[in-house]
């Protein structure tokens, strides 16, 4: 797919008469994770003449500023950090500087030697299309499911199409504000009504300056979004004319950081492709299951199709460049033609780029060949002019969504750079888009478009780049007259499987709590303590997976099965109570915070794992309470709140 470039491409090739390559502008770096002969993160690159210096920063990855940085010689290949602890994560920064153009060079790694599993993900705001309740209510609930096993605690919602976009912000924002604990996501499926904001082209064009759509306005919950100083109307498509009043917003950068990393999953108005949107979406939701539960698989090596080329320096491919050696390593990055490449051979990833339209990138293809050609691919990034604003018919961004192979992502990525070097290390699309959407002056180079309203990702942003078979079965059974809970499942037979997770909850819409602390070799495990009156469990594999940046310990999605009428130790089966406990883990002869959900009076007892009495607390008229533990040994309790009416039990982590 190689038609003439159109005018913005050919002022790139007037522009790019140097000599640089787009992939100068990342340091190609190579990373292993030993234990011999030390515990130690092992990054190395090829040898530079014209390297004058390296820099290593490092940080946790949720520090909000690099470390001092490891100063390494330009004659050097390679560094070795031996300050790492297994189970941890770390993010580096590799920064090269150079005698020559450009004068420097960053790539991005999330490193860790034997990672823990990642339990819990967070909380996720399913915002669906009231069109596809009824006609998709299986593809919904199976994505439902899927998140939830996946460590997810979903909360949903449904928006008519017609509804203004402040009301739908209300109904994002009370689902918000009522949850304590940690709501990070929100994934929007259908044509939930698109908000639009700013005064701004990053593709260049005078003709296409104003509002673009702007999904972060739902995502950034406390920001100041205003109506009231923007008045253009200039641009040729009506959509992005900004007029003062008229319910589009004047912000053209995101008034403060995102609370919830945002992304849609929309294939409304796609004329070009002979499905109606509702069954494009069904067909996306089918092909998203395919892959989560590894019956859809690709090799780990991306494509790249790059027609703009250095660009002054902008280079827009370097996404593609600098995501894949974080992501894959720099052997598996490959230069070649979008369509033709990607029907015939599969990729993991794939990067297109070129002179744009609304439903065309110069050199890559166009919306109609999306359409027609199946592509073997999970996630792509694409950028040119003018498809970045996504809400128009047959748009380009939103297409490989829409394709009958396998495509599940895609960002507008050139203006500006996006960091899913996460991914690497088993990590969902929702922490790039964090990364992206909030990255100031933490991730270079800070370029054109930055912290812009317009940055929209399209597609599952809980997807993930390795997974594996889920077990196949799970039986749970009453032993103990209905005291305790007994659990058989059969073996998994993917590859590498060390043991199992087992997880419980009162309900399937609730949070799971870990049953086993550390995996379960066998087939068959007792819960000792279970919740009075209904358990629901969930059953997880993990494996030890060796990645481009290290190992660490990935769960498959779960197995689910419930058991009603449960009396744990000896207790009567009330109607459970809603708590929340905090912090969890606690630290030995620390304070707990105890909230309920409505005011109560009873007693509070911890139990051991021999369920032996450890202390007991009696509480009066409350609704919050402060705990003061004794002096405990570090392990998991189990917590007791027992009222005339009301039974709760909570596992309790004790730390040192």
């Amino acid at each position: 797919m190689k038609p003439l470039l159109s005018l913005f491409a050919l002022l790139a090739l007037t522009f790019n008469s140097f000599a640089q390559n787009t992939q100068d502008i990342c340091v190609p770096v190579k990373v292993s994770a030993t234990y011999s002969p030390n515990k130690q993160i092992n990054i190395t690159w090829p040898s530079n003449a014209n390297a004058t210096s390296y820099k290593i920063y490092k940080k946790a990855k949720t520090d909000l500023f690099w470390n001092a940085p490891a100063m390494i010689n330009g004659t050097a290949s390679g560094y070795s950090d031996l300050q790492v602890v297994p189970g941890e994560t770390y993010e580096y920064q590799i920064e090269l500087n150079q005698s020559v153009v450009p004068a420097q060079a960053f790539t991005y790694i999330y490193a860790g030697l034997d990672a823990a599993p990642t339990h819990y993900r967070g909380k996720l705001i399913l915002l669906i299309d009231n069109n596809y309740a009824a006609p998709l209510s299986a593809e919904l609930k199976t994505l439902e499911t899927d998140l939830i096993s996946d460590g997810w605690l979903v909360r949903k919602a449904y928006a008519r199409r017609n509804m203004p976009v402040d009301s739908v912000k209300q109904l994002v924002s009370a689902i918000y504000a009522s949850e304590y604990s940690v709501m990070n996501s929100l994934l929007i499926v259908g044509h939930v009504p698109v908000p639009y904001s700013g005064n701004l082209n990053p593709d260049g064009h005078p003709d296409h300056l104003g509002a673009w759509p702007c999904d972060v306005y739902y995502g950034d919950i406390d920001g100041n979004w205003t109506d009231n100083s923007v008045n253009n109307v200039s641009a040729t498509r009506p959509q992005n004319q900004n007029s003062i009043g008229d319910g589009k917003f004047d912000n053209s950068t995101i008034p403060s950081g995102t609370e919830l990393n945002t992304a849609r999953i929309d294939l409304y108005n796609m004329p070009s492709f002979a499905l109606s949107d509702t069954e494009l979406v069904r067909q996306y939701l089918v092909k998203d299951h395919n892959f989560k539960y590894g019956n859809t698989t690709f090799k780990k090596r991306m494509l790249i199709d790059d027609n703009f080329g250095y660009f002054s320096g902008e280079a827009f491919a370097q996404n593609g460049w600098r995501n894949g050696y974080a992501c894959l390593g720099p052997d598996s990055i490959f230069s070649g033609d979008y369509f033709t490449d990607l029907n015939t051979k599969d990729y993991l990833w794939s990067y297109g780029t070129g002179g744009g339209t609304y439903t065309s990138a110069g050199g890559v293809g166009a919306t109609t060949d999306y359409a027609t050609i199946p592509l073997q691919n999970a996630f792509t990034m694409t950028f040119g002019s003018y498809f970045g604003d996504w809400d128009s018919q047959d748009n380009f961004l939103r297409a490989p969504l829409a394709n009958s192979g396998s495509v599940l992502t895609n960002c507008w990525a050139g203006r500006p750079n996006w960091f899913f070097h996460y991914l690497g290390l088993g990590d969902p699309f929702s922490e790039g888009i964090n990364a992206s959407l909030n990255n100031t002056v933490l991730y270079s180079p800070f370029n054109y478009g930055s912290h812009g309203v317009h940055m929209g990702f399209m597609g599952d942003l809980s997807l993930r780049q390795d997974y594996f078979t889920p077990c196949s079965t799970l039986q749970s059974s009453a032993i103990n007259n209905n005291s305790r809970v007994q659990l058989n499942w059969t073996a998994n037979t993917a590859s590498g499987v060390l043991g199992y997770y087992l997880y419980r909850s009162s309900s399937s819409s609730d949070s799971f709590q870990l049953v086993n602390k550390s995996y379960t070799t066998g087939t068959t495990y007792v819960d000792s303590f279970p919740l009075p009156g209904k358990n629901v469990y969930l059953l997880r594999a993990v494996r030890l997976e060796q990645t481009s940046t290290g190992t660490y310990y990935n769960l498959s999605l779960g197995r689910f099965d419930s058991i009603q009428g449960i009396t744990p130790v000896g207790l009567p089966a009330l109607t459970p109570l809603e708590a929340n406990l905090y912090p969890n883990p606690a630290k030995s002869q620390g304070q707990l915070n105890l909230r309920l959900n409505q005011i109560s009076s009873g007693t509070i007892t911890l139990y051991n794992s021999l369920a032996q009495v450890q202390w007991q607390q009696s509480f009066n008229n409350s609704k919050q309470l402060s705990l003061n533990l004794p002096q405990l040994p570090a392990g998991i309790y189990h917590l007791h709140i027992q009222t005339p009416k009301h039974n709760k039990l909570l596992k309790v982590y004790i730390s040192e």
